[in-house]
């Protein structure tokens, strides 16, 4: 069985700095021979400003590694949709501390109503695209928004409620959301 420890000063201000200067020494957040490479140490400070989010990537480092089970936190991953979603990308790795484009769909019965919602949305400054999909009869035309954000359940669920608020009068349903993850992500 493979020990690991955690320990050192992420974010102190009385922590010497280290060779970029950042206040913290890699270093001495954790401990874990052969485990995690002086890469991961450097991704995790030199991205992550707050002691949780580079705590959370080298745990999350360490559990993928070490092929530890995880234990799903119900505040973090409630049983519902986007908790079953998001649980499933923390198992595989995937790095969920950090913002990223996320692709949330709300799909219209007309061309009209897509459009409005469209305006709607460009209004608060948001990125749209809209689509028609004449194979889906009910619901054609499909608008997709790529807000940037930390994908935590209760920021995707906010989001979605606030679209759902939008697209309601106008005879859209919320239909999913989706981001791309690349190799620094897991």
């Amino acid at each position: 069985m493979q020990k690991f420890q955690l320990r050192g000063y992420l974010g102190d201000a009385n922590a010497p700095a280290d060779e970029a200067g950042n206040g913290v020494i890699a270093r001495n957040i954790v401990s874990a021979k052969g485990i995690l490479t002086p890469f991961d140490f450097r991704h995790a400070v030199n991205d992550r400003p707050h002691t949780s989010q580079a705590l959370g990537f080298l745990l999350g480092k360490l559990v993928k590694k070490m092929k530890l089970p995880m234990q799903r936190n119900p505040d973090l991953y409630p049983n519902d949709d986007n908790g079953d979603t998001l649980w499933h990308i923390a198992q595989q790795g995937v790095d969920l501390s950090t913002s990223r484009e996320i692709a949330f769909s709300v799909v219209f019965p007309t061309k009209e109503s897509a459009l409005a919602f469209s305006v709607t949305l460009l209004r608060f400054e948001q990125k749209v695209r809209c689509c028609h999909y004449p194979e889906n009869k009910a619901f054609p035309m499909d608008v997709t928004v790529y807000p940037t954000m930390v994908p935590s359940h209760k920021a995707i669920s906010a989001f979605e409620e606030e679209l759902a608020v939008e697209a309601k009068p106008l005879g859209g349903l919320n239909d999913g959301w989706e981001f791309s993850i690349d190799d620094k992500d897991v």
